[in-house]
């Protein structure tokens, strides 16, 4: 099964075509569109090279010949994995898919499986959860973010613990009329900023609220079941 899919190869090569042929460039969109941490976990510039050649080549990014994944989310292929998973609780993720012939993507939206990720914190002493607890009432909150005419934004300081899409739906607003200078775009982040809700902002901080008392709740301690992303 291919590691990324339709949508992120006919990016990546309309990216190419778009900004001078740079691979540098491709990259960089490619991590903002798709809202990745780390630039290791877009396509590497030999990847991307192998897309365009080929895509030059046949009109098509993937290989001749390559099959099309399964995907079948139907009830009975779901009572099917269900049953298999009681049968034999130990068959791996693979055979389990070759087995039943359900693709492994499709396999693991029927499981519901999430693997765990080991996480290292710093570990907190007496005297650090006292003070981390007694702060609660002093907390301060400071960002910024570099917006580019080509619709590449610097994340790298951005720490979102949510799985929604509030800030690319942003994102597309902003670009949403092709900005052609630093005024326009300026203009539209203003006018996105002003539009905000009273009623989106106090959803905003009852959240931010709750997960104080939470943290007031266990006095300064780590949280369970949550996971810190790198």
């Amino acid at each position: 099964m291919n590691r990324h899919n339709g949508e992120q190869r006919a990016f990546c090569v309309r990216a190419f075509y778009e900004n001078a042929q740079s691979y540098v460039t491709v990259r960089r969109l490619y991590r903002a569109k798709f809202e990745l941490r780390r630039i290791c976990e877009c396509p590497s510039t030999n990847l991307i090279k192998q897309w365009i050649q080929r895509f030059e080549r046949t009109g098509s990014t993937q290989k001749k010949g390559l099959a099309v994944a399964r995907v079948s989310r139907t009830d009975e292929n779901i009572q099917r994995v269900r049953e298999s998973v009681r049968a034999n609780p130990r068959m791996s993720e693979r055979k389990r898919s070759s087995t039943l012939g359900v693709s492994r993507s499709t396999l693991q939206l029927d499981l519901k499986f999430h693997p765990y990720k080991i996480q290292l914190v710093q570990e907190l002493k007496a005297n650090e959860i006292r003070d981390e607890f007694n702060n609660f009432n002093n907390i301060l909150f400071s960002d910024e973010a570099h917006f580019y005419l080509n619709g590449f934004v610097n994340k790298q300081n951005f720490i979102i613990s949510s799985n929604n899409k509030c800030l690319y739906y942003s994102k597309q607003i902003k670009y949403s009329n092709n900005p052609t200078t630093l005024q326009q775009l300026k203009l539209n982040i203003r006018q996105e900023m002003e539009s905000i809700s009273r009623e989106t902002l106090t959803k905003v901080f009852q959240n931010f609220d709750a997960r104080l008392e939470e943290c007031c709740n266990r006095h300064g301690r780590h949280l369970d079941n949550v996971v810190f992303k790198k």
